[in-house]
């Protein structure tokens, strides 16, 4: 039995995998005579390595392993047409026959994430015939063994997979010894066990709800909550508002919590906006005033939201809330805990690292990583566990310009204008930008520099001095970076560059001025994946960038932009100028840039990959809350 609209989500799996002749699905297990449903899938142990797309050869040697196609199947005629209909011989798995024989002739086949049907499990099923399943397997496998193109590694497989089931006709139809007799009496008492009720039940009468990836009729969707310090500010942020908003409101529920919101009537624009968007996109917000770090009383509200809430995936970003989330998640006995790093130096900050192995790696589930190269240093220098990580890149929206673009601070054909975008933090080393400046105005005296970003305080003004030990020691030496924005007009001054070098604070017109901008630069010291050099991108503005993190990922030197060593104010100056001096070498790479980041880095992309991520944690999850966790009840 499949839920009303599966095939609005098995079809359009054939669509994304034209090569794939059957697509499947998982199923919720329910008993017929006690009406009540599984934890276990109707897969259970027999899920296949991966959702997306099997090619024909692995798909062939995991079905010589187990069959896993046998709940929602979808087949395309002509695959069927082409390799012949089902033989009715073997009694008991004529679909596993034809499974076989679609990926022996070449056919792919395609997992769609969730469960989209329902398993009525009742004393008179074939399965539960264990001689007949047995005799079953042993003809499938030995007309695979005659009939298919197999290569000698997947005969191997299908004689081990006789000798098996040979064992095991004769172990069950006629036992020898006191080993046989044991296995078969362990093998019927786990049967009647699960059958009968056993520990694997949910709670509640069973009613199978038209909503798939989730079991639970009267929520209907698997809710999500994305835990974050701040709002509008820094790419980190950003991304986890997109993940938030763009959630699928059909199979999830987003809940967002801002740990660090300041009060809405002081906040900044930007975090108004933030909350307009979060809000128009139905996502339900959760602000917790937290003054400092030791601020522990500002918890209250998450804590009752896990303690009384059905929370079924707790999703974390950046260090802190991703420490905070594992506590909390473990604590309330939250199905799925996600941490999601963006970026750190890795270099120093031994006390993080600490916490980052034996807590948070330890307390969640997942570890995502942006880059490839953060998830090496992950392992290396962190020694997070390699199994427990997996790599997300970053990714924008396309940007809607507002139509209105800004004019250049001294217009004119050959004003050229640099532009950089980012929070101003040390890490960002807008001082080696401004130090390239005052060494590009040798050739380019008219040069104009503008920075694009506003400043973070993460202390309160009352108490700076305890706190500032605290968080460089988890942060690292510039985790407290309020005074940056005087460190830079200080540098501005001493240079003698005030004329054109502008700090323009926090914008909400940053795609226009990109636009309108000849270089974009970024020059940090360290990234991860940077959102603002997909900006760049994005607008079509020639890119300039330091070869740190995963920005080698996003711009290939001398293809999509030009990449310099950090810290290198001359070299930086050099490429600035390479690009200003050749604007048809400029606009040719930028074009290049623009095209990369419409393919490769799109949020939706980023979006549905978690998605497929929170469906396949939130099913194999078999963890329970705890007793001073109020228990929820699942009406299912």
């Amino acid at each position: 039995m499949t839920v009303p609209d599966s095939l609005a989500n098995i079809v359009p799996a054939l669509q994304r995998h034209p090569d794939a002749a059957v697509a499947f699905t998982d199923a919720w297990v329910f008993d017929s005579r006690t009406r009540r449903l599984r934890r276990r899938s109707a897969m259970a142990r027999q899920r296949p390595p991966r959702n997306g797309s099997l090619d024909s050869d692995p798909l062939l040697d995991e079905l010589l392993q187990r069959t896993f196609m046998w709940i929602s199947t979808t087949v395309r005629r002509t695959a069927l047409e082409c390799v012949g209909l089902f033989d009715e011989s073997p009694r008991a798995s004529e679909d596993y026959e034809v499974w076989l024989r679609l990926a022996a002739h070449g056919y792919a086949a395609a997992c769609v994430p969730g469960r989209l049907g329902f398993y009525r499990s009742h004393g008179g099923q074939a399965s539960r015939d264990t001689v007949k399943m047995y005799a079953a397997t042993e003809e499938v496998m030995r007309a695979a063994r005659d009939r298919l193109p197999l290569t000698e590694r997947q005969r191997g497989a299908v004689e081990e997979q006789l000798s098996i089931a040979r064992l095991g006709l004769r172990r069950f139809s006629r036992p020898r010894g006191l080993g046989d007799r044991a296995a078969v009496l362990i093998h019927r008492v786990g049967g009647w066990w699960q059958a009968s009720g056993g520990p694997l039940h949910w709670h509640g009468e069973v009613a199978p709800s038209p909503v798939h990836g989730c079991a639970d009729g009267a929520r209907g969707r698997i809710s999500v909550l994305t835990l974050v310090d701040h709002l509008g500010i820094g790419g980190a942020e950003h991304v986890a508002e997109e993940i938030a908003r763009r959630l699928d409101p059909v199979r999830f529920a987003s809940v967002i919590c801002v740990t660090r919101m300041p009060p809405e009537d002081g906040a900044p624009p930007d975090v108004h906006e933030a909350l307009e968007r979060l809000r128009a996109a139905g996502v339900r917000v959760v602000p917790l005033h937290r003054r400092s770090a030791l601020d522990l009383s500002a918890w209250g509200p998450m804590v009752r939201m896990l303690r009384d809430g059905p929370i079924d995936v707790l999703h974390a970003h950046k260090f802190g809330s991703n420490l905070w989330g594992a506590v909390f998640g473990r604590a309330f006995g939250v199905p799925v805990i996600i941490a999601h790093e963006q970026t750190w130096s890795f270099e120093g900050q031994r006390l993080r690292r600490l916490l980052d192995r034996h807590v948070t790696a330890r307390g969640v589930d997942l570890f995502v990583a942006v880059t490839e190269a953060d998830r090496r240093k992950m392992i290396d220098v962190s020694g997070i566990p390699a199994e427990s990580l997996v790599v997300v890149p970053n990714a924008i929206a396309t940007p809607t310009p507002s139509g209105a673009r800004r004019p250049r601070p001294e217009p004119g054909p050959r004003v050229p204008v640099i532009i950089a975008v980012g929070v101003l933090r040390r890490q960002k080393a807008f001082d080696v930008l401004i130090r390239a400046t005052s060494l590009l105005r040798r050739d380019h005296p008219e040069v104009r520099t503008l920075i694009v970003g506003g400043a973070v305080t993460t202390v309160e003004p009352d108490e700076p001095d305890r706190l500032r030990r605290l968080v460089s020691a988890l942060g690292g030496p510039d985790a407290v970076e309020h005074d940056e924005p005087d460190r830079l007009r200080r540098l501005v001054s001493e240079l003698g560059v005030g004329d054109c070098v502008t700090l323009l604070g926090a914008r909400t017109d940053v795609f226009d001025l990109l636009a309108a901008a000849d270089v974009a630069v970024s020059c940090s010291s360290f990234e991860g994946s940077p959102l603002a050099v997909m900006e760049y991108m994005e607008a079509g503005t020639p890119v300039v960038a330091t070869r740190v993190g995963g920005v080698p990922d996003l711009i290939e030197d001398g293809v999509h932009g030009l990449l310099v060593d950090p810290g290198d104010p001359e070299a930086l100056a050099r490429a600035i100028s390479a690009l200003l001096d050749d604007p048809s070498r400029a606009a040719v790479m930028a074009h290049r840039a623009r095209e990369r980041r419409r393919r490769e880095f799109d949020i939706d992309q980023t979006v549905r990959r978690l998605e497929e991520l929170y469906v396949e944690l939130f099913e194999r999850s078999r963890r329970r809350r705890p007793p001073w966790a109020r228990p929820r009840r699942r009406p299912v």
